[in-house]
C-alpha cells in the first residue's frame, strides 16, 4: 500500500511523518538552515519525538520545553507527564547539557483565583461579559494581557455578543464552525425534504413524489428563502412563500407533490419559482442530482445578493464559498470512486455532515490589541496577566473517555498509540501552563446538570483548591455562586385585565350574537382563557392533521347519526327500520371522514384505526338503541324524535336588559311522557361531573358538562313551560353506551322541575352579571389542571 502511494505521488499524515523521520537530518542539512529552534511543545508523537532526537543530537536543533517545578516534579500529577519523559530523555541533547526551561512559579508568585459557578453556557457568557465590563471600570487598560479562554468552543457566538462596549478592540484567535451556521440548518432542512420524500412515495414522476408538509414548512420558513426570493417587485414573493404554509394549513394537507408546489408558484409567483424550482425538484435519491441541485442553490444565492445591490458581507460570501468547495470535493469525490458506494442521498449526506463539522471559518482581527478571544488549544505558549476561563466542566476541561476510534483501548496500549490517559495529560499541561505566569484567573463553570446528568466542576479546580493553597500560601481562591434573583412581587402577580371601553364593545357584540354554553363555560373555566378566545380574538395556529384527531372524529360521529336518524324526525323509531337506517353506516362513516379530512390517508396507519373505531361506536349505539327501543315497548311507550340538531334560544331579564342565549342540542326526543334533550360525547364523562348536589358546586369548572346540559335544558323549557314535570337533559358517552343516557341530577334528582331551572336560572343570572360588571376583572384561574389544556397557556407561562 505504502509503495502504491507513493507510486502517485501521494502520502497520508503517518506517512508524511515517517518519510521526514528517516530523512530529517539530510532534509534539514539540504535546505542549508544553520538551526531549528524547537519551543514550547509538550506532547510529542513517535516520529516527532524521533525527528527532535535527530536533529538534536547532530546539533542542529535546540529544544526549549516551557515548564513548572509544581507538575515536572510531581510524579502525582498528569499535566507534566509528557515533561518528565522529555527531561530524562532530552537533558543531553544540548551544549549545556540540562533540560531548558524549568521554572518555579506557580508555587511561589501571588495569584487571585476565582471560581464562579453559573447555571447553564448563556449564564457563564453574560457573567464573562459582567467581569471584563468590572475590570474597564476599575482602571483604564488596553486589555491586550488579557484572555478570555473557551474550553467549550460552542460559546463563542454567545461570548462575543457578550463582550461589552468598554472592552474597545478584541482579537478572536478561532474559528466558528461550518455546523453552526444558519446555512448549515438550512441545507439539513433540504435534505430532510428530499429524503422524506424518498421513503413517502418512491417514483421518479415528479407527480407522484410526495413532501412532506413539516418539512415543506421549516424550508419555506427558513430566514435564506427571503434571500433567495429577493424580489424589487410590489408584490413580494416571500410573501406568496408565507401565504402558501397557510394554503397548506387551510386545506389541511400532510403531503403535497412536487407538481401541485409548481402549480401553486406559477399562478402567484412564476419568474421566482425558477429559483425555488432546482431545489424542490425531486432529486429520487440520486446522488449527482444532490449535489448540482445544492450547488446551484448556493450559486443562486451569491447572485441575489448582487442582483437586488445588497452589500454582502464578506462573512456570509466565506460561508458560501466554503459550502461550494465542500460539495465540489464531494463531486470530485464521486467521479473518482465507485459511485457504487453512494447509491443513496442519505449516505452521501453523512459525509457531507462530516466535512462540514470539520471545516471552520476564521476570524479576521489583530492580534497584538486588545482582548484575546480563543480556544485551549491556542493558548499554547502565551502569557497572560488576566485569564477568564469558561465551561470549566468535567467532560470539557478535560473531554473525558470519548475516543473517536475504531481502535480498541487494549490494542491501542499495547501498540503505543495515544490513548485517553494522553488526552488529559494534554489539557492538564494546558491548563496549569495557561495559569503559570497569570495572577488574576477566573474559572467559570455550568452548575446546571446536562443531559448526562453532569454539571460537575473540572477535577483541576479541585487540585487548585486542595493541592496549589497548600503549596503557595500565596494564592486566593475565593468561590461564588451566580444566579438570576426570583423577583416574587413577579411571579405571585397574575394577569389582569380591566374592562375597558374595547371590551365592552366586543361584549356588546357578542351579547348580539346570543351566549352559548360553550362560551359561559369558558368564563367559568378561566376569566382570561374567556378574554383571549372571544373579546381578544386570538386563535390557536393551525397546522394540517397528521392523523385524525378528538375533534374530528366526533363531529363524524354526530353528522352520522343525524343522517341515520332523520328519516325519523316526528315519528316513531321502528326497529326494523331502524336497522336499514343504519345498515350503510360503514360508507356514511368513511365518506363524513373523508368531508372534513379531504387531503388525509384514511387507508393506513392510524387513520386506518380512527375509522374502523367510529364505525365500531355506530354500531355498538344501534345495538344499545334496539335495545333501549325493546324495553320502553315492554313498559307500553314509543321512542319519538322530536328534533335532530335543534337550534335553542331565549331570552334572559338581567338588569333590564334582554340577552339572548343560545345553543345546538345533538338530539331531543320523547319516551312516553317524558321529553329527553341528550348531547353525544365521544369522551369520557364521569358520574360525579353530572351529580349537583349544592347549586355552589355549579361554579367549579368539574361541572362544566352539567352546566352544558342544564343550560340546554333552560332554553328548552323556556319556549315550551308545559313540560317543566316531565323533562330530562343528559349526555350518552361513547366510552360508556351500555349506560345509556346518562342525566344531569340535580339534588338525587334526573326530573328536571320547575324549581330546578328557577335555582339555575338564578346561577345564570349571577354569572352573566359578573362578566358585564365593569369592576370585576378578567383574572387566571386558580385551577391549574385547567391549563394543561389550554390554548394560551404559554402566553400565561403555566
Amino acid at each position: 500500500f505504502v509503495n502504491h502511494v507513493k507510486a502517485k505521488g501521494l502520502v497520508y499524515q503517518g506517512l508524511a511523518y515517517r518519510i521526514v523521520e528517516a530523512e530529517s537530518v539530510k532534509l534539514v542539512q539540504a535546505k542549508n538552515w544553520h538551526k531549528i529552534i524547537f519551543a514550547g511543545f509538550n506532547a510529542l508523537n513517535t516520529a516527532e519525538e524521533n525527528i527532535f532526537k535527530a536533529l538534536a543530537q547532530a546539533q542542529l536543533a535546540d529544544i526549549l520545553w516551557d515548564s513548572d517545578v509544581y507538575y515536572a516534579q510531581d510524579k502525582n500529577q498528569e499535566a507534566g507527564a509528557f515533561i518528565r519523559k522529555f527531561k530524562k530523555d532530552f537533558s543531553s541533547y544540548n551544549k549545556e547539557k540540562k533540560f531548558l526551561w524549568e521554572e518555579d512559579v506557580l508555587s511561589t508568585t501571588p495569584k487571585k483565583i476565582v471560581i464562579a459557578g453559573v447555571a447553564q453556557h448563556i449564564g457563564q457568557a453574560k457573567v464573562a461579559g459582567e467581569i471584563l465590563n468590572e475590570i474597564s471600570l476599575q482602571a483604564e487598560t488596553d486589555f491586550k494581557s488579557h484572555a478570555l479562554v473557551l474550553a467549550d468552543e460552542n460559546l463563542l457566538l454567545p461570548v462575543l455578543h457578550s463582550i461589552p462596549e468598554s472592552v474597545g478592540k478584541f482579537n478572536v484567535t478561532m474559528g466558528y464552525s461550518l455546523a453552526n451556521l444558519s446555512m448549515n440548518t438550512f441545507i439539513d432542512i433540504i435534505f430532510n425534504l428530499h429524503e422524506n420524500a424518498a421513503k413517502y412515495g418512491k417514483s421518479a414522476n415528479p407527480d407522484k413524489v410526495r413532501f412532506y408538509y413539516r418539512d415543506v414548512k421549516f424550508f419555506f420558513l427558513h430566514p435564506y428563502l427571503e434571500v433567495l426570493l429577493n424580489s424589487s417587485k410590489e408584490t413580494k414573493a416571500i410573501d406568496i412563500a408565507r401565504n402558501f404554509i397557510r394554503y397548506l394549513d387551510s386545506n389541511n394537507i400532510v403531503f403535497i407533490s412536487f407538481a401541485q408546489i409548481e402549480k401553486y408558484f406559477k399562478e402567484h409567483a412564476e419568474e421566482e419559482f425558477k429559483l425555488l424550482k432546482n431545489i424542490l425538484f425531486p432529486w429520487n435519491n440520486n446522488v449527482p442530482n444532490c449535489l448540482l441541485s445544492l450547488l446551484k442553490m448556493i450559486e443562486d444565492l451569491k447572485n441575489q445578493y448582487s442582483i437586488n445591490e445588497r452589500k454582502i458581507d464578506s462573512f456570509e460570501l466565506e460561508v458560501l464559498f466554503q459550502y461550494a468547495k465542500i460539495l465540489k470535493r464531494l463531486q470530485s469525490l464521486l467521479q473518482e470512486t465507485n459511485s457504487e458506494n453512494f447509491k443513496e442521498v442519505k449516505t452521501i449526506r453523512a459525509v457531507f455532515t462530516q466535512l462540514v463539522k470539520a471545516q471552520t471559518i476564521a476570524f479576521f482581527g489583530e492580534p497584538l490589541q486588545g482582548l484575546q478571544v480563543m480556544g485551549m488549544l491556542e493558548t499554547r505558549t502565551l502569557d497572560f496577566d488576566t485569564v477568564i476561563l469558561l465551561s470549566a466542566n468535567e467532560g470539557v476541561l478535560p473531554s473525558g473517555k470519548k475516543e473517536n476510534s475504531f481502535i480498541p483501548l487494549e490494542i491501542k496500549k499495547q501498540f503505543g498509540l495515544p490513548t485517553y490517559s494522553d488526552k488529559d495529560a494534554i489539557f492538564g499541561y494546558h491548563f496549569y501552563r495557561l495559569l503559570q505566569r497569570a495572577t488574576t484567573i477566573y474559572l467559570i463553570y455550568n452548575t446546571e446538570t446536562d443531559e448526562m446528568g453532569s454539571g460537575e466542576r473540572s477535577r483541576y479546580i479541585a487540585q487548585l483548591q486542595h493541592e496549589l493553597k497548600i503549596k503557595n500560601p500565596l494564592v486566593k481562591i475565593e468561590e461564588k455562586l451566580y444566579s438570576v434573583p426570583l423577583n416574587n412581587s413577579a411571579a405571585s402577580n397574575k394577569i389582569e385585565i380591566s374592562k375597558n371601553d374595547f371590551v365592552f364593545e366586543k361584549l356588546k357584540l357578542r351579547l348580539e350574537r346570543g351566549l352559548s354554553p360553550s362560551l359561559l363555560n369558558s368564563y367559568r373555566s378561566c376569566g382570561l382563557q374567556f378574554y383571549f378566545r372571544y373579546i381578544a380574538s386570538l386563535k390557536e395556529m393551525e397546522e394540517p392533521e397528521e392523523s385524525i384527531d378528538a375533534a374530528t372524529f366526533g363531529i363524524v360521529i354526530h353528522k352520522v347519526l343525524e343522517e341515520c336518524y332523520t328519516p325519523f324526525v316526528g315519528k316513531v323509531v321502528d326497529a326494523d327500520a331502524l336497522k336499514k337506517s343504519f345498515a350503510n353506516s360503514a360508507e356514511k362513516v368513511e365518506r363524513a371522514f373523508r368531508e372534513l379530512y379531504k387531503s388525509g390517508e384514511l387507508k393506513e396507519g392510524k387513520n386506518l384505526l380512527n375509522v374502523k373505531v367510529a364505525q365500531r361506536y355506530i354500531l355498538n349505539f344501534l345495538k344499545q338503541e334496539l335495545e333501549f327501543i325493546a324495553q320502553a315497548k315492554k313498559r307500553g311507550e314509543n321512542l319519538t324524535i322530536q328534533n335532530l340538531e335543534q337550534e335553542l334560544t331565549a331570552i334572559i331579564q338581567i338588569k333590564n336588559q334582554a340577552i339572548m342565549l343560545k345553543g345546538t342540542a345533538d338530539r331531543i326526543d320523547r319516551v312516553g311522557d317524558t321529553v329527553r334533550i341528550i348531547d353525544y360525547k365521544t369522551g369520557a364523562v364521569l358520574d360525579k361531573e353530572l351529580k349537583i348536589k349544592e347549586w355552589d358546586n355549579l361554579l367549579s369548572h368539574e361541572f362544566n358538562k352539567s352546566f352544558q346540559v342544564l343550560m340546554y335544558a333552560y332554553m328548552y323549557a323556556k319556549g315550551k313551560p308545559e313540560v317543566g314535570k316531565n323533562l330530562q337533559s343528559g349526555i350518552i358517552s361513547f366510552r360508556e353506551l351500555s349506560r345509556g343516557l346518562k342525566n344531569v341530577i340535580v339534588q338525587g334528582n334526573d326530573v328536571i322541575d320547575e324549581d330546578t331551572l328557577l335555582a339555575f336560572e338564578n346561577e345564570l343570572k349571577e354569572l352573566i352579571d359578573e362578566i358585564l360588571n365593569p369592576k370585576t376583572k378578567f383574572v387566571q384561574t386558580d385551577e391549574i389542571d385547567i391549563c394543561s389544556y389550554c390554548s394560551f397557556k404559554t402566553i400565561c407561562n403555566r
